[in-house]
């Protein structure tokens, strides 16, 4: 055996090998990044809220922008009048389509989105009990109250999302926060 086989052999258990006081990290050390992961955690946690929320509010103004024009086109195809109602039932966005003549009890509502409801200070829809409302002649142009639904988020978020019909011709568009404006002479 030559003498470098025998220095490997006697070494090779030392190699990388630190001593105890130098190994690993402190608690000290330990903590601090912790504490960093921490707050990294919660400031990320915050901004995936906002984000689901936003997500929401904006799936839930495109369904109901589709639930009126397609009361629009059925207004249209049958040339007859067409209704939409809107309303909010335990903090979900329910939307029915139905003809005016519908008893309000046999209307067959369908959930739109959750945890989203409607503004109902900002909402200038003609509303009676509850329920918002938008009717359609049979020309496809509005038939009655212009107006806007206004959505809002139920844990108190202040993002709004709106639906505006602002011509009676039907002309509709989506807005959103400072565009769904508070005074009702705005649309």
């Amino acid at each position: 055996m030559s003498v470098v086989q025998r220095w490997v052999r006697v070494h090779r258990n030392y190699v990388g090998v630190q001593s105890p006081k130098t190994a690993g990290y402190t608690i000290t050390e330990l903590l601090a990044a912790l504490l960093l992961a921490a707050a990294l955690g919660a400031i990320a946690s915050l901004g995936w809220v906002q984000f689901i929320t936003r997500l929401n509010l904006d799936q839930a103004n495109d369904r109901a922008l589709q639930q009126i024009r397609l009361a629009q086109t059925k207004a249209k195809e049958a040339r007859i009048v067409w209704q939409v109602s809107f309303r909010s039932e335990g903090g979900t966005l329910q939307a029915a389509l139905h003809l005016p003549t519908v008893p309000p009890e046999q209307i067959p509502w369908q959930p739109l989105a959750g945890n989203v409801e409607i503004d109902p200070a900002r909402t200038t829809l003609f509303q009676r009990d509850g329920m918002y409302r938008l009717q359609f002649s049979q020309l496809g142009r509005v038939n009655g109250q212009l107006g806007r639904l206004t959505l809002k988020s139920v844990n108190g978020n202040p993002q709004r999302r709106c639906v505006v019909t602002s011509t009676l011709l039907g002309t509709m568009r989506k807005v959103a926060n400072e565009r769904c404006p508070l005074r009702a002479g705005q649309l």
